[in-house]
């Protein structure tokens, strides 16, 4: 049998047992394109013939869009949104969200606080600024060619994609790529420098920040393993000792060390969501320092040896042997890693920051608000330091006793 005609078979044979709930894993993948439309109307028909409900797992928009009442993006195990076909295309919840849905889909542009909005290629884009940047997202259908808009700028014509009654055109913009959607009648050549533009009832705003919080916390925390499994010890005394403080204190400690306690040291003030970023960096680093720092020590001695006799110095063996596979192996804690932060963080905000404050206050005997931040939470810090320390010097003890009782 062909794959559509085993694809029928396998849904006849839910649909004859009368569920009332089908799961379908990716009943078109596989199938080209003629035969994949074909079947994706069957099942919309079999669905409302049937009045069953089904979960439709699948990797291709076009399939959700299609046959979905409802629909749940996910992504690394984590629901981003759930809603309509018509939500989640016209309201995404996230840039992911944003950049998934569509063919082609929104448009993403950086935007820095700036003149009080944020800076763009097409200008300043006029909004209240909460965060240090954002990315402006706009549909392509939504960007205008030649035609008045509240933000303009000239860009370079890449690619003309013919689609019938409407064409895509790929288009840069100092360098910054864009996809505008226009309708085929529309006078475009390749090479041809032109002007687009949005209106600001065109533009969504999405929070910037968390993508550059995780990014910096994983590279981070990379330099801080490497540096923990250094042969020198002017190196990883201060790295261990890094990733021992930041792993040993609660997150709200560090923040409002960073917020309170740096600026009368270094005389560079910060406001509280820069001091929240970086703390948070620093926290996922030492965290991330552990768990990639696992991922090499996993790695058979023998491909490093095999690398050496080959020749490759120690940086081609960091980069080409032990990271790619230490990656790999922490990957799935890396992941719940950053999801238990988020989630603590959340946390500590909601009910964490006044019980703490007032343990503090009730350890100074006062009784009363002293707001004496730096030596109140300098004393919450050391009773969680020689707590956890202790702890994760014991686990260490263990792992070295497991060690060499394997050998």
């Amino acid at each position: 049998m062909s794959g559509g005609q085993r694809q029928r078979v396998a849904l006849a044979r839910a649909l004859a047992r009368n569920a009332r709930v089908v799961l379908l894993d990716e009943p078109l993948s596989g199938l080209d394109a003629q035969l994949h439309v074909a079947l994706r109307q069957e099942i919309a028909d079999l669905m409302r013939a049937t009045g069953a409900t089904s979960i439709h797992v699948t990797h291709d928009q076009s399939d959700a869009m299609a046959l979905a009442d409802r629909i749940a993006v996910i992504r690394a195990g984590r629901i981003e949104q759930i809603g309509t076909p018509e939500e989640i295309y016209h309201d995404p919840a996230t840039s992911f969200v944003a950049g998934f849905i569509g063919s082609p889909p929104m448009n993403l542009f950086d935007g820095e606080r700036r003149d009080g909005g944020y800076r763009t290629v097409f200008g300043v884009i006029a909004s209240p600024p909460a965060s240090r940047s954002v990315l402006v997202g706009v549909r392509p259908e939504r960007l205008r060619l030649r035609e008045a808009a509240d933000y303009r700028a000239t860009g370079l014509v890449h690619t003309v994609i013919f689609e019938g009654e409407t064409q895509v055109l790929e288009i840069t913009v100092d360098g910054v790529p864009a996809a505008v959607r226009t309708d085929r009648g529309v006078s475009v050549h390749r090479g041809e420098s032109v002007s687009i533009g949005f209106n600001a009832s065109d533009i969504l705003l999405f929070d910037a920040e968390t993508h550059r919080i995780l990014c910096g916390g994983i590279v981070v925390g990379t330099t801080l393993a490497l540096a923990n499994l250094s042969s020198h010890r002017i190196i990883r005394w201060p790295a261990l000792a890094f990733v021992e403080f930041w792993r040993s204190t609660p997150l709200l400690v560090q923040a409002i060390w960073v917020h309170f306690a740096v600026p009368g040291l270094t005389g560079i003030a910060t406001s509280p969501f820069q001091s929240a970023s970086i703390a948070l960096i620093f926290n996922v680093a030492a965290y991330c320092s552990e768990i990639i720092r696992g991922g090499i020590q996993s790695i058979p001695v023998g491909q490093d040896e095999a690398a050496k006799a080959l020749g490759l110095s120690y940086w081609q063996r960091v980069r080409m042997i032990m990271l790619p596979q230490a990656f790999r192996y922490a990957l799935p804690p890396t992941i719940n890693q950053i999801v238990t932060t988020f989630k603590e963080t959340s946390l500590v905000v909601i009910v964490g920051f006044f019980e703490i404050m007032a343990s503090g206050n009730a350890a100074y005997g006062t009784g009363e608000w002293t707001f004496a931040y730096v030596e109140v939470y300098a004393f919450i810090a050391l009773i969680y330091f020689a707590f956890v320390f202790t702890l994760s010097r014991y686990g260490a003890y263990l792992e070295r006793v497991m060690r060499v009782g394997q050998q």
